[in-house]
């Protein structure tokens, strides 16, 4: 940077001398054809040759770490703390602590989505990762009501394993899909039938996570099953036993699972930043995604966020920023 201002000077210092170019550069001759005022843009530069050691060029984590370093005490961080690059130890303590808090004693109803949806402790830890960094701390698919909405969808599959176990139901409509007046044609093949049956049996009783082939089949036999599906590729009649509605309902809701991951990591996340931080302050260290969202929320505070950022202008009136 320093080499490329006094570059610019003496480029600048030709052209107002009227004498040929001592610096050959490409830059410096496309921008110096561009400056309104030459000697204007020499007096600056020269400027900030003179303060060129005042500035910082540092990554955002090393200028947020620098903040907090020089304004610990009003944006209340104790002095001294070290950042590390491993946030696992902390975020393992915070979600085991929210299992144990939350899911220890939870109904069974609220356990089987959250086990279909794949939710572990270790993905929570993996999800925390990428959340420590977003300063903004929204987490796009996180749902506030997900304990509600996992409860309901519980009882619309308990109501589809209710219709299944129904022997005369289920052999009613077992055989109302082969009735020859529909016209489901190649969009639901005989020998397809009683695959997607099987299929929808399975997903009734399974406790497993639904992420591999075999959730997808079971995904796929709840859409074809359901009544809008059926009526969409044929379906003459409406079908007895009331299984075709309870997989219409479930297909509604089949986007919770895929929400449920997300959500909890952000009531954690959310739930948890002091509990996060005093951890880190016991250990006399921060994470380096912390940095970041330490000075953010230092900036957005309500009362110390102004004086923040007066003093931050001052300090730094100009920032360049690559990339």
């Amino acid at each position: 940077i320093r080499e490329r201002l006094e570059q610019m000077s003496r480029w600048i210092e030709d052209h107002l001398a009227g004498r040929g170019a001592t610096v050959a550069d490409p830059f410096c001759e496309v921008y110096g054809a561009m400056l309104a005022d030459p000697a204007v843009a020499l007096r600056r530069l020269r400027v900030a040759l003179a303060r060129f050691d005042e500035c910082a060029v540092q990554t955002i984590h090393g200028f947020c770490q620098r903040v907090i370093a020089e304004h610990a005490v009003s944006i209340d961080q104790p002095p001294g703390l070290e950042p590390r690059s491993d946030n696992a130890v902390v975020d393992r303590r915070l979600v085991l602590r929210w299992w144990q808090r939350h899911l220890s004693e939870a109904p069974a109803a609220l356990l089987a989505p959250i086990r279909l949806a794949g939710v572990t402790p270790d993905a929570l830890i993996e999800r925390l990762r990428g959340l420590a960094s977003r300063t903004d701390v929204i987490v796009r698919g996180a749902d506030a009501d997900w304990r509600e909405r996992a409860l309901a969808w519980s009882r619309c599959r308990d109501e589809l394993a209710a219709r299944l176990a129904d022997s005369k139901g289920f052999a009613g409509f077992e055989a109302w899909l082969g009735a020859a007046e529909h016209r489901f044609g190649n969009k639901l093949r005989k020998d397809m039938r009683p695959k997607l049956l099987a299929g929808l049996q399975a997903f009734a009783r399974w406790e497993g996570p639904m992420s591999d082939k075999a959730g997808e089949r079971m995904r796929e036999a709840v859409r074809r099953l359901s009544l809008s599906e059926l009526r969409a590729i044929g379906a003459v009649g409406e079908p007895p036993g009331a299984i075709a509605e309870a997989c219409d309902v479930l297909q509604a809701r089949q986007g919770l699972l895929a929400r449920l991951l997300p959500s909890v990591a952000a009531e954690i996340w959310l739930t948890a930043q002091q509990e996060r931080l005093a951890i880190r302050r016991e250990a006399g260290t921060l994470g380096f995604d912390d940095l970041l969202g330490i000075v953010h929320r230092a900036l957005a505070h309500a009362d110390s966020g102004p004086g923040l950022a007066a003093s931050l202008r001052q300090r730094f009136p100009i920032a360049l920023i690559d990339e």
